[in-house]
């Protein structure tokens, strides 16, 4: 790790490594820093994408996509399904293998990625952040920067530090809590969703598909809707009510924040993207694809900031 870089990224989600492959392919100095020891773990995510999403960031491939969707099965309260066509509307990845992936193109486009590092304490001087403290098994040291990219999550430290993040309140978030189940009966192209408050109150139920037997299952709730029941109690009502056997591998929790329209992105020489800038659809509370495209945007702009001399 360098005392100086141009770029220097928060987070190393589908945002963050988006973010750090754009900027790097526009031939600046890039710093990517995820606190945890690995990429791609640990995650909650129903790990369902578009095409669109997907492809205009990255092209598919085979070593990463679960299951491929063509179509969509969804249940009303009274148990009533509606079925949507749809060939080719998207994939399961797996984010496990996906996001190492896309570590190593990012790397060898130029970014340097670091893990079990946390960044804190941006410093401002004269208008712009211009350094950061990186903390490692104790150890601390200051990197400067020309650009600063909060890629660190819903509850982001380096987006509050710049105002543009308020904290979150429980009427404002989705308390989620999944499952991945194997040896289950499913169709592995057709995830379903559950809308019924009864499962969810506030949210809604859901099956991706990671292939021919298994799936993430998962729900989310609003917390000030579910009269003080855990997520998780909604989630094994809905498991042993969907499915006649099963076996639970994985369990998984975490929190979305619901939507709140059009928010500010970018201060002085700081951009936040993904769940740091709290970018959610609207509909489904998915996140995959508007954090790898706001990644992209934020680490093209920050090329163009950095090439033309700022």
């Amino acid at each position: 790790m360098k005392s100086r870089y141009d770029v220097v990224i928060v987070g190393g989600g589908p945002a963050g490594l988006s973010a750090a492959l754009s900027a790097a392919r526009s031939g600046v100095d890039v710093l990517l820093v995820e606190r945890n020891p690995r990429i791609g773990e640990p995650l909650c995510c129903a790990e369902g994408i578009t095409v669109e999403g997907l492809t205009r960031v990255v092209e598919p491939r085979d070593e990463w996509i679960s299951s491929s969707i063509s179509g969509a099965k969804l249940f009303s309260p009274d148990g009533y399904c509606a079925y949507i066509d749809h060939p080719d509307a998207g994939f399961v990845i797996d984010r496990t293998v996906f996001e190492p992936y896309l570590a190593e193109i990012a790397q060898n486009a130029g970014a340097e990625i670091v893990t079990g590092c946390r960044a804190d304490n941006p410093i401002r001087e004269n208008g712009k952040f211009v350094r950061i403290d990186i903390i490692s098994h104790g150890t601390k040291r200051s990197v400067e920067f020309k650009v600063l990219i909060a890629a660190d999550g819903v509850e982001s430290t380096i987006a509050r530090h710049a105002g543009l993040l308020k904290n979150l309140v429980p009427s404002r978030l989705a308390s989620c809590a999944e499952y991945r189940l194997e040896e289950i009966s499913i169709n592995p192209e057709i995830p379903e969703f559950y809308l019924d408050h009864s499962i969810a109150p506030g949210g809604y139920a859901w099956i991706f598909p990671k292939g021919a037997d298994s799936a993430n299952v998962g729900l989310g709730i609003i917390p000030t809707m579910a009269e003080d029941t855990a997520p998780f109690e909604f989630l094994d009502g809905f498991v042993k009510r969907r499915f006649a056997s099963y076996r639970i591998t994985k369990r998984m929790m975490g929190v979305v924040p619901v939507f709140e329209g059009r928010r500010t992105m970018l201060k002085n020489n700081m951009m936040a993207v993904g769940d740091a800038a709290r970018l959610i659809d609207s509909l489904t509370g998915a996140g995959i694809a508007t954090a790898l495209y706001s990644g992209q945007l934020a680490g093209e702009l920050a090329g163009e900031y950095v090439r033309g001399g700022q």
